[in-house]
């Protein structure tokens, strides 16, 4: 029998040898929730610095990712019932419930617009930055999914699973919604967001009228999207901490694993680096410089 909560799923990662994996879980699944709660609820208590408070919390809100470790917790859980008896322990449904609440906050607050700084950046920083990143998410892409993510031994025999082979497995055991969104998270999603990107880069810098409003909502969507790609990373966080049953069966991350989260993290960052006011004010005077 074997229980693991957050804290011991992090060490797991770091003792298999995966550092930036640990890292990684306790940033977005620890620090980050902790500091956006703080910061919401001292906005509740009159100050000076209530207008920093907030444009922090906002910096934050596009890293909460408690929902969709719930959601990697839901394929972690079928994919252990396909081989061991699963359950949920109370640490698990407060988890699900903290979700759920900062959710329902989140929409009854509403978010602020998206880059609501008072003046543009630069645009040659932006458009470069951006650029450099998608072509790195890229390239990361490809090791990404052809790698082994999970390593599983189970009785004496070694397979290893791609991102892709996740997915078959899904299906194997006749789980076809969770293998829709898992292959909608891990291979759709990623990918679209970079060629998204990318489009959108490539219009900005021929200084294209066209489409001005559909080119916002695509970067809304891409923006809003990215963060749902993490639910390999935390459900193999989750097999790696709970499945450890020596010759029975064990679980442990790949090289891959490590590809596929820097993609992810990539790509998010590209989507916040990306100004998209930009494809406006150049649009708006294409006979300016860019910078």
């Amino acid at each position: 029998s074997h229980s693991a909560n957050l804290v011991e799923c992090a060490l797991k990662l770091w003792a298999a040898g995966y550092p930036p994996l640990s890292a990684l879980l306790v940033v977005l699944m620890l620090a980050i929730p902790s500091a956006f709660m703080l910061l919401t609820l001292m906005q509740a208590i009159p100050n000076p610095s209530s207008d920093e408070l907030r444009a922090l919390a906002h910096l934050l809100r596009p890293w909460l990712m408690l929902e969709v470790f719930v959601v990697g917790g839901c394929v972690a859980y079928s994919r252990i019932q396909a081989v061991a008896t699963a359950t949920v322990d109370i640490g698990g449904w407060c988890l699900a419930g903290s979700a759920m609440l900062l959710l329902g906050s989140l929409a009854l607050r509403g978010d602020p617009p998206l880059h609501r700084e008072k003046r543009p950046r630069p645009g040659s920083l932006s458009l470069q930055a951006t650029t450099a990143l998608v072509i790195t998410g890229l390239i990361l892409y490809i090791p990404a999914n052809l790698l082994p993510v999970l390593q599983i031994e189970r009785y004496g025999s070694v397979e290893r699973d791609t991102i892709v082979g996740g997915v078959l497995e899904l299906v194997h055991y006749d789980l076809w919604p969770l293998a829709v969104i898992v292959f909608m998270a891990s291979v759709v999603v990623p990918l679209a967001k970079l060629f998204g990107l990318a489009w959108l880069l490539w219009q900005t810098r021929r200084r294209s009228p066209h489409r001005l409003r559909q080119r916002t909502l695509i970067y809304r969507s891409i923006d809003t999207i990215g963060r749902w790609s993490n639910i390999d990373v935390f459900m193999i966080s989750i097999l790696g901490a709970l499945v450890q049953f020596g010759a029975l069966e064990r679980v442990r991350p790949e090289r891959g694993a490590l590809a596929f989260a820097a993609v992810v993290l990539i790509t998010m960052i590209a989507a916040r680096c990306f100004d998209p006011r930009l494809m406006w004010r150049d649009a708006a005077s294409p006979r300016e410089g860019s910078a």
